[in-house]
């Protein structure tokens, strides 16, 4: 009978050992995995900066695979480095350059009196002037489409579809404002240019309504980039004509 209490009490010692050792593995393991967890938050809430597997699909861009902004669109994107920061800056320069440019003929128009020119006066003041403001705005929106790519989904795609548009109507303005007066005396090139003026924006339009939510800009900007460097001819070609031109460049 004694033996039999003895060996029931050790067998109970026994089990309460192997409690209390697997009660302190699992306060161990617990204290491992929020340590683990606190890191991880802290690690994410300090970085601001990942790859492209942590982003959503809409802002991913090809061939870029880090650098990409975990966060939404702050003032701070414009001094840091990040994969739109390139992006950011040319457009920005290029919005600062042509502004002090529109401000310098402007300056040039207002000092200059003369009025007896071949091409009246107020038609051509007319096609620089909305070139200028078709190119600020272009620029204008660029910047702000590359700043606001971390932004939600919808925002995102309404700015691709302002710069998008942007972008087709600097390409048109720029023929329409250039090639009428930089082929004034060339009746024949006048026309084929403006011809060609017209062939790229139904090809950017047809491209652009072709195009669903998903895949909007694929095809488009494609197609805009294609029609810019196609305006590379005419203006070389005026290069060639005109000695004015030649003297400018």
């Amino acid at each position: 009978m004694v033996r039999e209490i003895l060996s029931e009490n050790g067998l109970k010692a026994e089990a309460g050992k192997l409690v209390e050792e697997y009660d302190t593995r699992m306060h161990d393991r617990k204290q491992a995995l929020y340590g683990r967890w606190d890191a991880e938050v802290a690690q994410r809430v300090d970085r601001w900066l990942g790859n492209f597997e942590e982003v959503p699909e809409y802002q991913r861009r090809s061939y870029i695979l880090r650098h990409y902004r975990l966060e939404a669109p702050r003032m701070r994107h414009f001094w840091l480095l990040h994969n739109e920061f390139g992006n950011m800056w040319t457009h920005l320069v290029a919005l600062v350059l042509t502004l002090a440019r529109f401000g310098s003929w402007l300056h040039y128009e207002l000092q200059d009196s003369s009025s007896g020119l071949a091409w009246p006066r107020q038609i051509y003041a007319a096609g620089v002037v909305s070139f200028y403001f078709a190119s600020l705005l272009t620029f204008g929106i660029s910047v702000m489409y590359h700043w606001r790519q971390s932004g939600k989904e919808r925002e995102v795609k309404c700015w691709l579809c302002l710069d998008i548009s942007c972008c087709a109507l600097l390409l048109l303005v720029g023929f329409i404002a250039g090639v009428p007066m930089g082929f004034h005396c060339h009746p024949e090139l006048q026309k084929g240019y403006m011809l060609q003026a017209i062939t790229v924006a139904l090809a950017a339009l047809g491209a652009f309504a072709s195009e669903s939510h998903a895949t909007r800009g694929h095809r488009s900007s494609h197609t805009l980039i294609l029609g810019g460097i196609s305006a590379l001819w005419p203006a070389l070609h005026w290069l060639i004509l005109s000695t004015e031109g030649r003297e400018v460049g």
